[in-house]
């Protein structure tokens, strides 16, 4: 039952800027990615994401990929011990899974979640750097949150490392 808390969390106001205070030590926005169709999100927008990759995470999937369902399930299970990066990314399509970044399509922001980060890398996530990660199982995930229709439109656990 701790959904109701992450759901209250969502309208708690932090400080002075009155943004929700959702985002933990464990989340970044990735800052230094000057690649086109990549930007920093705000913090509100990772908010957002987040609140809707719980959600996401929460309902089971039944026609999703078996891989990815088993690894919504085990994700789910932990998922306060993730490491999150939020990062910008517009798009005009995705096939297959595979998205394709262009600076005049479509905004989302891309989470991509990590159960664990080698001390080296986070120094570097720290500082606002992107980091990716190909492999790895259910310890790693990226999900494409579209800021226009305020859904998961994209959830893929990494395959086995």
């Amino acid at each position: 039952m701790w959904m109701p808390a992450i759901v209250a969390a969502l309208f708690t106001l932090s400080g002075a800027d009155s943004a929700p205070a959702m985002l933990g030590n464990r989340d970044f926005i990735v800052t230094r990615d000057r690649t086109p169709g990549y930007w920093a999100a705000t913090t509100a927008e990772a908010v957002e994401a987040k609140a809707a990759v719980v959600a996401f995470l929460a309902t089971p999937h039944p026609k999703m990929l078996r891989r990815n369902e088993e690894g919504r399930q085990k994700i789910m299970a932990s998922f306060g011990t993730y490491y999150l990066l939020f990062q910008g990314v517009s798009m005009l399509s995705a096939a297959g899974g595979a998205v394709t970044p262009d600076p005049g399509g479509e905004r989302n922001v891309l989470v991509r979640g990590f159960c664990r980060i080698d001390p080296k890398w986070l120094k570097a996530v720290r500082k606002g750097w992107p980091l990716t990660v190909f492999d790895g199982g259910p310890c790693f995930f990226d999900a494409y949150y579209a800021l226009a229709t305020k859904r998961v439109w994209l959830f893929d656990v990494h395959g086995i490392g």
